[in-house]
């Protein structure tokens, strides 16, 4: 499957994420993969490894286990139930774990967790690691605006499944539109992007 991957194109590999149902591994399997996948990359692309724990000692110990790896950055959802001061030492714990570059996979529950947007803003503030926002929740103006004021100055991935790709595309005009229209919504000029292609296509930067 990776050497699949690389072939087809893609610019990175990561896993294990949410589709790949990663709360079903033991911490063993988990290891395995992330070893597997940099053997078989073999440094043609760069690997993400997936660290969602389910606690702060959990998550930091993945982080530390994918580093040994020999992995390139790491990428982690919001801790499942927790208030936003542990969802803030949550990400701390993976980064100062591992010293490598951190993408915050915002899926809600109950494969994911809730942050708040003042939690946000201070990881993106305060963590120097934080690198991108892979966006998970439903793709409608106020989400992708709220997100955008987020993340003006790192990478930003919306992750829209295919029965939500009209949802998206509408939402995304709307905000381009009353840019246009001088409404006062902040800077959208990095939709346009998106609304010049008929599908959308999510890379990984690291």
């Amino acid at each position: 499957m990776v050497r699949y991957c690389i072939e087809a194109g893609q610019k990175a590999i990561a896993t294990p994420l949410v589709i790949s149902e990663y709360y079903t591994l033991t911490d063993f399997e988990r290891d395995a993969i992330y070893q597997t996948t940099v053997g078989a990359v073999a440094g043609r692309v760069k690997v993400l490894a997936g660290v969602s724990g389910v606690s702060i000692v959990h998550a930091a110990r993945l982080a530390e286990m994918a580093t040994k790896a020999g992995v390139d950055g790491l990428i982690a959802t919001p801790p499942t139930i927790a208030n936003d001061e542990e969802a803030i030492r949550y990400f701390n714990e993976i980064t100062d774990a591992s010293q490598l570059p951190l993408m915050i996979q915002n899926a809600p529950p109950p494969t994911g967790g809730s942050i708040s947007d003042a939690a946000m803003i201070e990881i993106l503030e305060t963590n120097r690691f934080v690198f991108s926002i892979k966006q998970e929740l439903h793709p409608d103006t106020h989400t992708i605006g709220k997100t955008l004021e987020l993340t003006k100055a790192i990478n930003l991935l919306f992750m829209v499944e295919k029965r939500n790709v009209p949802h998206f595309r509408t939402a995304a005009w709307k905000l381009w539109h009353d840019a246009r229209n001088s409404i006062d919504c902040g800077d959208r000029s990095n939709l346009q992007p998106i609304l010049a292609r008929r599908h959308c296509r999510c890379e990984t930067p690291v």
